[in-house]
């Protein structure tokens, strides 16, 4: 279903941690930080820290059976399963099969979470051993994530080309920290006033196509993309 941002009345978030806010206070959480800058819209947070892919699909079942009209839905999850071990091949079946039921029913949007630094390593998240292979199957994971938005047609969000990957924008390796949360809250598809053009938000000009540089912080969603490079 398509996803209207302009009709929208509310928008429910489903996720874990990162979609939580988990990191920071709640009034630097990027979902709060949208809501301030577009009262318009209602956003609900059901971000559920240590939540796994299934504990998300869970949560956003009862949504489904009469989602109200002008109602958008966002999901972002897998890291936690990743950090548990669980094979990225499962969780890619898991979730190609969810969001092609999802797409049938609501109008959806797909985060793609950010990677790690070796800060998750001295704050106790994952080991040394484990931090390179879990890093390399979240950046397989949001590769494959794309490919299928693409291909069905689903809006995505490309959290992991938000910010450098470098500590300064993370709390601890994982989660960002307020500043970080400051670029997530940055898309232009989650929010009415931020329609109306796109703005690199690393140089300020107001036309992407204007950028004389290919910004890693210049992320928008799948339709809008800095397009100038050196």
């Amino acid at each position: 279903m398509d996803w209207n941002i302009q009709n929208a009345n509310s928008i429910h978030f489903f996720g874990d941690s990162l979609t939580a806010g988990y990191g920071t206070l709640p009034q630097y959480g990027w979902i709060y930080q949208i809501s301030r800058r577009c009262p318009a819209i209602q956003y609900y947070n059901h971000g559920l820290c240590g939540a796994g892919l299934e504990d998300i699909f869970d949560s956003l079942s009862p949504f489904l059976s009469s989602p109200h009209e002008n109602t958008l839905f966002f999901m972002m999850g897998g890291t936690n399963d990743i950090l548990s071990g669980i094979r990225v091949t499962h969780l890619e079946k898991m979730m190609l099969s969810e969001i092609n039921k999802l797409n049938k029913k609501i109008p959806l949007c797909i985060g793609i979470p950010p990677l790690m630094t070796p800060l998750s390593i001295t704050t106790g998240w994952q080991t040394h051993f484990a931090f390179t292979k879990n890093n390399k199957d979240l950046k397989n994971y949001g590769s494959f994530l794309k490919a299928n938005c693409i291909d069905l047609d689903i809006l995505f969000i490309d959290f992991s080309t938000a910010f450098p990957l470098d500590n300064a924008w993370y709390s601890d390796g994982i989660h960002p920290n307020e500043k970080g949360y400051s670029r997530f809250a940055r898309s232009r598809d989650l929010c009415q006033t931020c329609q109306g053009s796109a703005v690199c938000y690393s140089c300020r000009q107001s036309e992407i196509s204007s950028c004389r540089r290919l910004h890693t912080s210049c992320y928008f969603s799948s339709s809008a993309k800095c397009l100038s490079v050196l």
